[in-house]
């Protein structure tokens, strides 16, 4: 979860507000979108714009770093459509670094 608030593309997430539920095995987690930050505790929201559930943390690394569709991760989720490509895309993994020659 921490990879989440350090792989935020803040320019990206500028005016957009959303929360989500992630559940990863037992273990569970609110985060929340708003003036581009993100802030992700421990439990569970009454009621939020997207959630996520998943067995273990590389599959819901898989959805969010990995470009891998939730289904072949593994990876079951709740909201409206369009918002799942859109939560999705303000995450990135940056370039790999080559070694030098």
């Amino acid at each position: 979860m921490m990879s989440l608030r350090t792989m935020l593309d803040r320019q990206a997430a500028k005016g957009v507000a959303m929360t989500a539920g992630m559940t990863i095995g037992s273990a569970r987690f609110f985060a929340r979108l708003k003036h581009s930050h993100l802030e992700v505790v421990r439990g569970l929201p009454a009621d939020a714009d997207l959630s996520f559930e998943a067995a273990t943390a590389p599959q819901m690394a898989a959805l969010f770093y990995g470009n891998v569709a939730p289904v072949v991760a593994g990876v079951t989720w709740n909201g409206p459509p369009q918002n799942l490509p859109s939560f999705l895309e303000l995450f990135n993994l940056p370039p790999k670094v080559t070694e030098p020659d």
